[in-house]
C-alpha cells in the first residue's frame, strides 16, 4: 500500500560511490551542476506520478461509493475502506513530513519518528475495520444476503478506474531507484488485484443467483488479504521505532564508504575500520563508525578525518545522522551500558 512509502528503504546514493574521494574544482562543480539537474528533474518527474497517482485514487474512492450505494455490495465495501486508508494514509504521510522538516527546540534531534508513528496508527485502523467488515460478511452469508443490483454502468465505471490504476502502475514502476514511485508502484498493483477480486466477486453473484454468496466469500478474502498486508506493514514501521538493525545492503554502502578512508593516500596516518553500528531511528538510520588511527596522531589530523567522514557518510539519502569516533586500539566487547527499563 502507499504507506510503504515509509517503510521501503533503497540505497541509491551508495551505487554512485566509486569516484575518487578529492577532485578538482571544475570537476566538482561541473558534477553538482550535473546532479542537480538530473535531481531537479527526477524529483519533477515523481511529484507528477505522486500527484496523478492521488487523483486516481480519489477518483476510485468516489467510484466505490456509487458502486456500493448502488449495489450494497460486501465486496466493494471492503475495498471502498482499503482506499478510504489508503487516502488516510496519504494524509498521514503528508502532514508527518510537513511537521519532520520543521525545526522546533523542543525535539532537537528531528521528528522523523512521526511518520512510522502515524503509519502505525493507520494499519491499527486498518485492521480492526476490516476485522469487523469480516464480521458483517460472516453474519450475510448466514442471512443468505443478495445484491439488490449491481447494473453495467457500476461495472464499467469499477473497469474504468481499475484500468487507470493499472497505468499508474505501469508509470510509477518506470522510475528505477526512486522509493517513492516504487512504493506508489506496488499501491497500485495492489488495488488492480483487489478491485478486480471484489468486481468479479460482485458480478458472479448479482449475475449468478445461484452462487449469491460469492459476494461475501470475495469480501472475508479480500479483508484476509488487507489484515494480512496491512499487518505487515505495521510490524515493518513498529521495527523501526525500536530501532531495527540496518539491512546488509546499506551496511555495504557505509563500509564501502569507510575503507575508501583507509585506502585513501591523502592522509598520511594509517586509518583503520573497527566497528559499524546502524540502526533505525524512524525512516532512517542512526549510525556509529568505530575507526582506528596511530596514538601519535595529531588531533587536528584525526578531528578532520572523523568530521569528513561523519559528512561523507551523513549524504547518504537513507542516513538520519552518523557520530565517527576515534580510537587508538581495538577494544572488545559492548563499549556502552546495556540497555535495561
Amino acid at each position: 500500500d502507499i504507506a510503504r512509502q515509509a517503510s521501503i528503504s533503497i540505497s541509491v546514493a551508495g551505487a554512485s560511490r566509486s569516484k575518487p574521494l578529492i577532485v578538482s574544482p571544475l570537476d566538482a562543480t561541473q558534477e553538482q551542476s550535473t546532479n542537480e539537474t538530473m535531481n531537479h528533474n527526477q524529483k519533477s518527474s515523481v511529484r507528477v506520478a505522486v500527484n496523478v497517482s492521488l487523483l486516481v485514487n480519489i477518483l476510485l474512492f468516489f467510484t466505490k461509493i456509487y458502486v456500493y450505494i448502488d449495489s450494497f455490495s460486501l465486496s466493494v465495501l471492503v475495498s471502498l475502506v482499503d482506499s478510504i486508508m489508503d487516502l488516510l494514509s496519504q494524509f498521514v504521510i503528508y502532514c508527518t513530513e510537513r511537521n519532520m522538516t520543521r525545526q522546533h527546540p523542543k525535539y532537537p534531534v528531528g521528528r522523523t519518528r512521526l511518520e512510522p508513528t502515524g503509519i502505525m496508527t493507520v494499519a491499527t485502523l486498518m485492521i480492526v475495520s476490516t476485522i469487523f467488515i469480516i464480521k458483517e460478511s460472516v453474519q450475510a452469508l448466514l442471512d443468505d444476503h443478495k445484491l439488490e443490483d449491481f447494473n453495467y454502468i457500476a461495472i464499467g465505471s469499477m473497469s474504468c478506474v481499475i484500468f487507470l490504476k493499472f497505468i499508474c502502475w505501469l508509470f510509477c514502476r518506470s522510475f528505477k531507484g526512486q522509493p517513492i514511485a516504487l512504493a506508489l508502484a506496488e499501491d497500485h498493483i495492489n488495488d488492480v488485484l483487489s478491485n478486480c477480486i471484489a468486481l468479479t466477486a460482485a458480478v458472479i453473484s448479482f449475475y449468478i443467483p445461484s452462487v449469491y454468496y460469492i459476494d461475501g466469500i470475495g469480501a472475508i478474502v479480500i479483508s484476509i488479504y488487507i489484515i494480512y498486508a496491512w499487518y505487515g506493514i505495521g510490524k515493518e514501521e513498529l521495527q523501526k521505532i525500536v530501532g531495527v538493525e540496518a539491512n546488509s545492503e546499506e551496511i555495504n554502502d557505509i563500509k564501502e564508504i569507510c575503507h575508501k578512508y583507509e585506502n585513501n593516500d591523502d592522509y598520511t596516518e594509517d586509518i583503520e575500520l573497527d566497528t559499524i553500528c546502524a540502526y533505525h531511528v524512524g525512516r532512517n538510520l542512526l549510525v556509529e563508525v568505530m575507526i582506528i588511527m596511530p596514538s601519535a596522531t595529531e588531533l587536528k589530523i584525526s578531528s578532520d578525518v572523523r568530521f569528513s567522514l561523519q559528512q561523507e557518510i551523513e549524504k547518504l539519502s537513507f542516513v538520519e545522522r552518523a557520530f565517527v569516533q576515534v580510537n587508538h586500539k581495538h577494544r572488545d566487547g559492548n563499549e556502552h551500558k546495556v540497555a535495561m527499563l
